[in-house]
C-alpha cells in the first residue's frame, strides 16, 4: 500500500483537473437543494455546469499530463455522488415534479453503483495495485444514466412532459444490467488471476 505525504496530496489536489472535480462535488448538494425547493431552472443549469466539469477535468488532465492518483479516486467518486443524488431525488413523488425517474430504475442504478463500489473495495483489499478498467458497456450505461437525468431536469425546467423519456428509461436499465454483468465477470477474473492473495 502506498502512502502519500500531506504536501503531496495537497499538491495533487489543487491541480486544475482535480479542482474541476471538486467543483462537481460541491455542486451536487446545490442541485439537490434546487430540486427540493422546486427551482427547476437552477437545477437544470447547475447540473449542466457540473456535466461540463465532468468532461473538462478528464480532458485537461490528459492535455496537461496531470493525471494523478487523487484524481483517479475523486473523479469516479464525484460521478457516483452526483448520479446517486440525482436518481434518488428525482424519483421522490412527494416533490411533485413534472417528470420523475421511476422508482424501479433508481433502485437498479443505486444498487448497481453500490454493488460495484463494494466489489472494488473487496478487490483492493486483496490486491491494491489492480487497475479496474471501465468497460464500453459501463461507459454507455453512464452516458445513458446522465442523459436520463439531463432530460428529466430539462423538461422539468420547461414544465412539460417528455414523450420519449419512457424509452430512455428502458434503454438505460438494459445497459445498467449488461454493464453490471460485465463488471461482475471482470471482478471474478481479476480475483482468479491474482489468486486472492493479500498484499
Amino acid at each position: 500500500m502506498k502512502f502519500k505525504t500531506f504536501d503531496t496530496v495537497k499538491e495533487e489536489l489543487f491541480k486544475l483537473p482535480n479542482e474541476l472535480t471538486l467543483l462537481r462535488i460541491f455542486l451536487t448538494p446545490i442541485v439537490l437543494v434546487a430540486i427540493v425547493y422546486g427551482k427547476n431552472n437552477w437545477a437544470f443549469f447547475i447540473y449542466a455546469v457540473a456535466a461540463i466539469t465532468d468532461f473538462f477535468d478528464g480532458y485537461v488532465a490528459r492535455k496537461r499530463k496531470e493525471i494523478t492518483d487523487i484524481g483517479k479516486f475523486l473523479d469516479p467518486l464525484a460521478d457516483k455522488l452526483m448520479s446517486l443524488t440525482m436518481y434518488i431525488s428525482l424519483s421522490i413523488k412527494a416533490l411533485h415534479l413534472y417528470n420523475t425517474i421511476p422508482t424501479w430504475l433508481t433502485i437498479f442504478v443505486v444498487s448497481r453503483d453500490l454493488f460495484i463500489m463494494f466489489g472494488i473495495g473487496i478487490i483492493f483489499l486483496l490486491k491494491d495495485d489492480i487497475i479496474i478498467k471501465v468497460t464500453i458497456w459501463g461507459k454507455i450505461a453512464m452516458v445513458l444514466q446522465d442523459l436520463t437525468v439531463f432530460f428529466v431536469l430539462l423538461f422539468n425546467y420547461l414544465k412539460r412532459s417528455c414523450i420519449f423519456i419512457d424509452y430512455l428509461y428502458v434503454l438505460t436499465l438494459a445497459f445498467v444490467l449488461i454493464s453490471t454483468y460485465g463488471y461482475v465477470k471482470m471482478g471474478f477474473k481479476v480475483i482468479g488471476e491474482n489468486g486472492g492473495n493479500n498484499v
